[in-house]
């Protein structure tokens, strides 16, 4: 019996579907003529798009290829909003945008993420740029609400520094006690 199933898993590698090396370069290769630069790190393809990195990966679950295409991004900026800003950023894409790529928010960093299976080469490719091109989209919106909220979150902080009336001090005398005044601001 352990012979048919080593006999098995090595007819299982031949195929596209179960060889994830074959699956890393023919996505790799499709990127460089794109004119992507992609490397392999942790046995992940990270790949720079427009500034960005994204993640790909591949698993195969009972003889099903699955990839998953990932972005993650942390910040002290991001980390010091409200988690209200970061669940409203979250909502707002997901429910803004009907594709696959869905974001989720923590409390340091925000990830957008999209994966899909698929049975053969051609179809590996022609899912794979529909889901980029849609992540893509999706953590565009996404740094792009969270400019917004940051900017409009600056501007309430400084609305807030602003007072108008009347101030009131503690000035201390020769004798040790305080004096309050008021002046107009």
């Amino acid at each position: 019996m352990a012979i048919s199933n080593n006999i098995t898993s090595w007819w299982n590698r031949l195929s596209f579907t179960s060889n994830v090396n074959r699956m890393r370069k023919a996505i790799m290769s499709y990127l460089a003529n794109e004119g992507v630069k992609c490397e392999i790190k942790d046995g992940s393809i990270v790949c720079e798009f427009q500034e960005s990195y994204y993640s790909i990966d591949f698993t195969i679950h009972n003889n099903f290829a699955e990839c998953r295409i990932g972005y993650e991004c942390a910040g002290k900026e991001y980390a010091a909003m409200q988690l209200s800003d970061k669940t409203f950023v979250a909502d707002k894409v997901n429910i803004q945008l009907e594709n696959h790529a869905v974001v989720y928010a923590y409390t340091d960093s925000f990830e957008v993420r999209s994966s899909f299976f698929f049975s053969s080469k051609a179809m590996l490719l022609q899912l794979f740029v529909n889901h980029f091109n849609e992540l893509n989209e999706a953590v565009e919106l996404a740094l792009d609400i969270i400019r917004n909220t940051l900017a409009n979150n600056e501007e309430e902080e400084s609305k807030k520094a602003q007072r108008i009336g009347f101030c009131v001090q503690n000035e201390e005398t020769d004798e040790g006690e305080g004096k309050i005044s008021a002046q107009k601001k």
